[in-house]
């Protein structure tokens, strides 16, 4: 059998057709990053999440949607892989609902194996 030799990521495949992936993926996990944190606040600060109707044009869309809005304005750090998520996907994003609810069950399992 051959040696095993220390694993080269330049040589890695995936790299060498996208020279990009790396930076894009650490992107993408720091936008990860700040949306978990978002809800870990709102969850350990029992905040409600959703507001009366939650379309763009509402004068109540709710606290986590508000929240992520004032984020989007105020940090680069989260607008700029919002925006080319956004660009990419079209309409997913994860912000909606469907998403935080995801990410909560995804917490609580954590949590739950963590007791275990």
């Amino acid at each position: 059998m051959f040696p095993k030799s220390k694993i080269d990521e330049s040589c890695n495949i995936k790299n060498l057709l996208d020279p990009d992936r790396q930076s894009i993926a650490s992107e993408n996990r720091g936008y990860m990053k700040m949306l978990l944190q978002y809800h870990k606040l709102f969850c350990a600060e029992e905040m409600a999440y959703r507001g009366h109707d939650e379309a763009d044009q509402s004068l109540d869309v709710g606290k986590r949607r508000e929240f992520i809005n004032l984020t989007l304005r105020t940090n680069p750090k989260f607008r700029s892989p919002h925006a080319k998520i956004k660009q990419q996907f079209k309409v997913y994003d994860y912000t909606s609902m469907r998403s935080c609810n995801e990410l909560i069950g995804a917490m609580a399992d954590e949590i739950r194996n963590h007791i275990k």
